[in-house]
């Protein structure tokens, strides 16, 4: 059966996600042997505080919990994701998890050219054309929704701003909810929106999101919310400095943003 789940994006976060997957592949005669292809660099991983790291969090409790080696691969924007995913697969994985829109291209032919593998990809969809790939999604805009409530109700300007990385549908998601959340708390509140770009570069463009916070601000919003991947981090700093709010997603950064983060 193919499967594809939608799950609430407050509730449930990719860490918990990865575990029903692993523990399904782990039988008697079938040894659990994850893997993980990240859609970015090692040493980005590190610094981006965004859902990779909740991947990466959920990988270290799948060792821990479950006691299993996991093997971690890399293909950063521009790199050869189905080549690293087809890698990951041939090197003796029986089960491969990827995060990311990026792969739901690639993942069905490397899917049916290694169908002893399953194949999960979290906050994607893929074409639902093999029985060993599942498709996990987030209800992305009901989070969103709650950060544009909370915006609004926080707002003393009555100006907020959204910020997104890259233009794609998912990011549209997160903005239509903020939007609405906003307009939900307040008929009268402003809601201004950027997107960084078209391409990879937006989620790590950080001179741009810089930019477009600044811009936001200067524009009488007193409240930001970065949906922008890596670049959300530029976002908080440049929030922090002009003494404003901001809703962060992804990770909790009230620690690395104090007196700044709602």
């Amino acid at each position: 059966m193919i499967k594809r789940y939608f799950l609430p994006a407050l509730a449930v976060t990719p860490l918990l996600a990865l575990l029903p997957a692993l523990a399904a592949a782990q039988t008697p005669n079938l040894p659990c042997r994850p893997a993980i292809v990240y859609h970015t660099s090692q040493d980005a991983l590190k610094e981006e505080r965004s859902i990779n790291q909740l991947a990466f969090a959920g990988i270290e409790r799948v060792k821990k919990e479950l006691k299993v080696a996991a093997r971690e691969y890399f293909a950063p924007p521009g790199a050869d994701l189905a080549g690293a995913l087809k890698q990951a697969a041939g090197e003796g994985a029986t089960v491969v998890v990827t995060v990311g829109f990026h792969a739901a291209s690639v993942l069905p032919q490397v899917a049916e050219g290694a169908p002893q593998v399953r194949f999960v990809l979290i906050d994607g969809m893929a074409p639902p054309l093999q029985n060993n790939l599942t498709s996990i999604m987030y209800k992305d805009h009901e989070g969103a929704f709650l950060a544009g409530l909370a915006a609004a109700m926080q707002s003393k300007s009555h100006t907020v701003g959204f910020i997104g990385g890259m233009d794609v549908p998912i990011i549209r998601n997160f903005a239509y909810g903020f939007l609405q959340g906003a307009h939900y708390a307040e008929d009268n509140v402003k809601v201004r929106q950027t997107m960084l770009g078209t391409t990879d570069k937006a989620w790590t463009d950080s001179a741009r999101a810089t930019a477009a916070a600044e811009r936001h601000v200067a524009n009488g919003a007193d409240v930001l919310y970065p949906a922008a991947g890596a670049a959300s981090t530029a976002v908080l700093s440049a929030t922090q400095a002009q003494k404003k709010w901001a809703v962060a997603s992804d990770l909790n950064q009230n620690a690395a943003f104090p007196g700044t983060v709602l």
